[in-house]
């Protein structure tokens, strides 16, 4: 198991650390809650001791897995040495068993995930969110927010895949100015990506999960794309089987402050799309309503129903593919080998230890997906799965795959992906 631990963003209600250290919070840093935590000023090593032995007793009393650092972007230190670096320095002195550290962070820097000793935090894995951001604009079309930075080409998918993150330094223009930096030396698996999290689900106005504005057929192919990639793939809770409950962003304040969270996350939403008129953002779930709670709670019984059956099916069997075969496992190697083959589908190539796969991903469009020699003169390609298999589509349109002259031809009907053995 791995906790989520919070030391940067106290709201105003239950918040008690203050009263226990008035020097815990400080004026001299702002994060978008408020205060920041003091972990470089006066009084500021109460409060590094006090963060160290919190991480401490996690993992020692409770013996967990991993710790998962929440918005370490919003921990400005200034100290010779980062509270972060201090914590894994700690953490790994402290345990005989390895634990897992990663880090909320969508700076894209790779100096969080090399070692101490070199300047680095020395984490284990950073969230990189920008995998998610180009497939929601690619299959769903956002494009307001910091969804502008992307323009959803199976180009930014490939390269992303390539590299772990895509922001590498460029200018972004939701952020204003330079970001990232080069992961060309990061191993890949040190990048967490996914479809969904709790953020890019409870943030959204209505909680809406990206299976849920998409169809079925594009979501079997973003889903097998996102668990054969070399990065590590993260999973939602109910993603695994398309749960048909949304995630909505909900509180249990006193009635005054409730209110104000009501009011303000409305407003929030002004600039959204379908959310300029104030009576449209009446529509939006009170987070205070015990509705808003109840529509969140997953409906386990779901899992048997028949689409959802399926896709369950469908995670099942590529996380055993992925565990089992070690060409499909995260990768420690620093480049990935993905490449566009069109505005809609893309190739991926798996290798270690001799073995060869070949995932081929349409997300949209219907031409056929030319991939090139991936099968050379003797060598056949072998489909090890489908996602037009009948086990995960009601109605299943098998792809038609062809070795011609130029390489291999895979015609997909629809939406869809084929992970090919080459032998």
């Amino acid at each position: 198991m791995i906790l989520d631990v919070v030391y940067n963003h106290l709201g105003p209600e239950g918040a008690y650390l203050p009263q226990f250290n008035p020097q815990y919070l400080t004026e001299r840093h702002n994060t978008p809650w408020g205060s920041g935590t003091n972990l470089d000023g006066d009084g500021s090593d109460l409060v590094r001791s006090f963060i160290l032995d919190n991480a401490l007793h996690w993992v020692r009393e409770y013996r967990l897995d991993g710790l998962r650092l929440d918005a370490t972007h919003a921990l400005t230190d200034r100290s010779p040495i980062h509270i972060v670096a201090e914590i894994v320095d700690a953490v790994r002195a402290a345990t005989p068993w390895p634990v897992a550290i990663h880090a909320e962070d969508s700076r894209n820097l790779a100096t969080l995930v090399e070692p101490v000793g070199l300047g680095g935090w020395g984490i284990d894995a950073v969230w990189a969110d920008d995998f998610h951001h180009i497939l929601r604009r690619h299959l769903a079309g956002d494009a307001h927010s910091y969804y502008e930075d992307f323009a959803g080409t199976t180009d930014e998918i490939a390269r992303t895949i390539q590299q772990g993150w895509l922001f590498t330094g460029q200018y972004s223009v939701h952020a204003g100015g330079a970001r990232g930096s080069d992961p060309s030396h990061v191993p890949l698996h040190r990048s967490i990506v996914c479809l969904q999290n709790h953020d890019q689900i409870g943030n959204r106005a209505t909680g809406d999960r990206l299976h849920h504005r998409i169809d079925p057929a594009a979501w079997r192919a973003a889903t097998t794309i996102l668990l054969t990639a070399p990065m590590t793939p993260l999973i939602f809770m109910g993603q695994e089987w398309a749960a048909s409950s949304p995630f909505q962003y909900f509180t249990d304040l006193e009635r005054d402050l409730g209110a104000l969270v009501t009011a303000g996350r409305r407003y929030e939403f002004r600039y959204f799309p379908g959310f300029a008129d104030p009576e449209a953002r009446e529509a939006i779930p009170d987070p205070q309503a015990m509705p808003t709670f109840a529509a969140s709670v997953l409906d386990w019984e779901e899992r048997e129903r028949d689409e959802h059956r399926r896709s369950l099916a469908l995670y099942k069997a590529l996380l055993h593919l992925r565990r089992t075969l070690p060409a499909l496992a995260g990768d420690e190697r620093p480049r990935g080998d993905a490449v566009a083959i069109d505005p809609g589908a893309l190739l991926v190539r798996r290798e270690r230890s001799g073995e060869r796969f070949v995932v081929v991903a349409r997300l949209s469009g219907s031409d056929p997906v030319r991939c090139g020699a991936i099968a050379a003169d003797g060598e056949s390609a072998e489909v090890v799965l489908s996602t037009e298999d009948e086990r995960f589509a009601p109605d299943p349109t098998p792809p038609d795959i062809e070795i011609e002259s130029d390489g291999v031809v895979v015609r997909f009907e629809r939406p869809g992906a084929v992970i090919l053995r080459v032998r």
